[in-house]
This record gives C-alpha cells, structure tokens and sequence, in this order.
C-alpha cells in the first residue's frame, strides 16, 4: 500500500511537473528561403506567436500491467484507430493486444522460426494500411500481422547490414536507418519501397574510424507524417529537416541551444559493460544538441534534449509548431511512444524494474 501511494504521489508531481511549459516570448524567429527551402532560425528561448497555446497538461487515465507485473521484457508498443493498445514482449515473442479500458483480449504471435513466428521482436508499429509490421531483430526480417492478429507475409532484412526504426507510410514505402559499420561508421537514412528495394537516400554522413569509438555516437532520429512528410535530422547539430515524401526538402527548423556538459558518472555508466580493448575512446565534451524527436497528434514536434530536471531522470523537451516555430519547453514523465486522438502512451519503469503501459490525457491551454 506505502509503494502505491508513493507510486500515486510521483504520478501527481510529474503531472505538475508537465504543465510548466516554458513560454515566455524571447527573441525573435528569423525566417528565411535560403536555395529555396525555407528555413526557421529559433531563440534559445520559446518565441510563440500571439494566442497560440503554450501549456501542456496530462492526467493519468490508465496504467495496464503496473499493479500485478504483466510482461517479461515489454520493449514497444503501438495503438490502433480503436484505442487498442498492442504491447510486445521481446523475451515471450509476443504481442498482447489490450482494449481502451485495459482489458487483455488477444495476443499475436509466438517464439518460433516458422511463418508468423517470432525470435528476437524489438519494435512495433501501426502502418497507415492498419497492419501490425513488427521490427525481428533476431530472424532479421519484418513480420506483417493483420489487425486481428492472421499473419500476412515476411520481408526480409538480411541484405541490410543493420536495419533500424522503420517506419511505413501511407504508400508502404519505408522509412529506416540503415547505417554501415565497419572500418568507418556510415550513418545512412533511406527511403525504401514496400519490399526493401532502395528508393533515395536520405542522408549519408561518415562518423569516426576505427579504432577510434565516440560511446555518445549521434544516430538518425525521424518520423513520417502527414501527407506522408519525412521529419528528420541527425543531432549533431540543432537542425530538423522536413522533406516531401519523393524526397524534395521543404524546411529547416534550426534552433540556438546551450550544450550540456558530459559528466564523470555519465562516462562511467557507459563504459561499464563496453569491452575497451583494442579501440580509442573519444569523449566528446558535450551532449548533443537533442537526443531525439517525435511528433503528437497533432503535428507537433517534440524534441527530447539533455537537459534534465536535478532528479536526473525527468527530461525537457523542445516543443515546435508544424511551421517549424519554437513554442514551448516542457517536461515529459518519460520516453514517449504514442500520441493518438488526445492520449499519450508511454512504457515507464517502477523502483523494481517492472515495466507497465500508461496512457495519460493530454490537453494544450
């Protein structure tokens, strides 16, 4: 009962926590058409245009899993149009499907090497074809589902030396990070069509040599969006690229930030399991300018950085318009997975390392 009420009190402070939204006006935003692509300069400081809403406020609606442990390794999820909640398990193999109100109904999926079966799942979306595509590490493959749960097909990753994060649009075309590793790390963003096959390339940049090893290396970080737009951006530098869906830039949204020093413990925690021998580790000495971006219901996007609140844990993000406009800075309880018709889903971590699903209302004022 104490854990409860503890678990109770951290849910309340982190929704307080959540609607103080930084938005204050700063300085101006520049905007400029530069080789025409238009590109937004932001402030340090939220720069909102007069009557936009700046404060975002979430409550907690549900929690699935955080009383009685329901998952061996929840590691993603996803959220169909019906409000159904799809959680997959890496260590079972499986994806247990929940109704709005939390109820288990389903699962999709086992261990196994055969049609529809499952090795190694990391990861789980709902395309816009309102098929459960199902990232397999493991047998290096994508596993297609019906919503219901019949299996569709498989497509093979295998040619891909690593195959990261896709994410289909409405075409069925693939968005993925596909970086090579070998004597040079390759960071390489494509577009690939429903099969795999190479369409564009996005962005290709060549990081540090071997045996030279950055252990904060930057990786691509990207959404797909409405009319099928293509948000991205590599965090070496504060820029967010937002291209058509044939691959045409539109928009650069570039922001002023101030870098976040890398701290001793933050260099001890990870080289603690990393095997040292034989590579030159090179310590930047700042984070970079964001860690990752997503985007709500609505068009926004959200950009997590560095900046934490003294507990460590809690994280601010940079809020942006669909224009590319810095509006806000909030903090969020966690890594956001999910924003969908007003909710916000998330996988979060109690004291003993039990991960539950919560679903939190959202509202801007």
């Amino acid at each position: 009962m104490i854990k409860r009420q503890r678990c109770c009190l951290i849910g309340i402070f982190l929704a307080f926590l959540v609607c103080l939204g930084f938005s204050a006006p700063g300085e101006d935003v520049k905007i400029r058409v530069e080789n025409g692509v238009t590109v937004v300069y932001n402030p340090k400081t939220p720069s909102p245009l007069p009557g936009t809403k700046t404060k975002l406020v979430l409550g907690e609606e549900l929690a699935i899993g955080r009383i009685q442990p329901l998952f061996s390794d929840l590691v993603d999820m996803a959220v169909d149009d019906r409000g159904e909640v799809y959680a997959l398990d890496r260590k079972e193999a499986e994806v247990s499907v929940f109704t709005s109100q939390g109820v288990l109904v389903r699962t999709i999926g086992k261990k196994g090497q055969g049609p529809g079966e499952l090795q190694g799942p990391r990861e789980i979306r709902i395309t816009p074809q309102q098929e459960i595509m199902i990232t397999d590490g493991s047998a290096r493959q994508l596993v297609f589902f019906t919503i219901q749960g019949q299996f569709l097909r498989n497509v093979s990753t295998a040619r891909l030396q690593f195959f990261n994060r896709p994410r289909a649009d409405s075409r069925g075309d693939i968005v993925a990070d596909v970086s090579i590793v070998d004597q040079e790390y390759m960071a390489q963003l494509k577009k690939l069509g429903p099969s795999l096959e190479p369409k564009f390339t996005i962005s290709t940049v060549a990081l540090l040599k071997y045996p030279n090893f950055n252990p904060f290396f930057p990786r691509f970080t990207y959404e797909t969006g409405k009319d099928d737009i293509i948000i991205w951006g590599l965090p070496t530098k504060y820029e967010i690229q937002i291209w058509s869906r044939e691959g045409k830039p539109l928009r650069k949204v570039v922001k002023d930030y101030d870098p976040v020093m890398i701290t001793e413990d933050e260099k001890h925690e990870k080289t603690k399991d990393l095997i040292t021998s034989g590579i030159n580790i090179v310590w930047p000495k700042s984070h970079d300018p964001y860690d990752f971006l997503f985007l709500d219901d609505e068009g926004r996007i959200f950009v997590r950085t560095y900046e934490k609140l003294k507990d460590g844990k809690i994280f601010y993000h940079d809020v942006f318009d669909n224009e590319g406009r810095y509006i806000a800075r909030v903090v969020l309880p966690t890594r956001s997975y999910v924003w969908k018709k007003g909710l916000l889903y998330t996988i979060e971590e109690d004291e003993e390392g039990y991960r539950s699903i919560k679903v939190y209302r959202s509202a801007w004022e």
